[in-house]
Formats: structure tokens, C-alpha cells, sequence
């Protein structure tokens, strides 16, 4: 089976599925900047959530939802 190349949000990618496995370098740093960038955008938007809305949130659902999710290591930190 074999993907054809396709347009893709960060670049193009040729990807082929068996023996061969190909990424421009170039391509796949871009994207990891991109979701990195992301990434820290989403945890300032989580952390202003908590700061205006602290008292406001059901901290307990918050936990048990991280805990679940497995990002409880994230929640602490944007409690911080």
C-alpha cells in the first residue's frame, strides 16, 4: 500500500508505506516549530482561563478529566 504525495497543511510529504519512508527535513522541523508555537499559545490561553475564572471552575472535574486524559502534569503546571 502506498500513500501518493499530497498537499498537506505544513508542506508537501512524500510518504511511502513498507521498506521506504521518506520526510523533507525541512518539512517536518517546520511542522514541529508550528505545533510547538501552538502548544505553548494553548497553554497561555489554559492559563488565563484559570486566572480570571479560578474560583468560578469545578477544580475536581479539571483533576479527574486531566487524570483521564493523562495531562495531569499539564494541568499542575498551568496552575502555577
Amino acid at each position: 500500500m502506498t500513500l501518493q504525495p499530497c498537499r498537506r497543511k505544513f508542506g508537501e510529504l512524500s510518504v511511502a508505506l513498507g521498506n521506504d519512508f521518506e520526510v523533507d527535513t525541512d518539512t517536518l522541523r517546520d511542522a514541529i516549530l508550528r505545533w510547538r508555537r501552538s502548544l505553548r499559545k494553548a497553554m497561555r490561553d489554559v492559563v488565563s482561563v484559570l486566572q480570571i475564572s479560578r474560583n468560578k471552575i469545578d477544580q475536581a472535574y479539571l483533576t479527574v478529566w486531566a487524570s483521564r486524559l493523562r495531562i495531569t502534569d499539564l494541568l499542575e503546571r498551568a496552575r502555577r
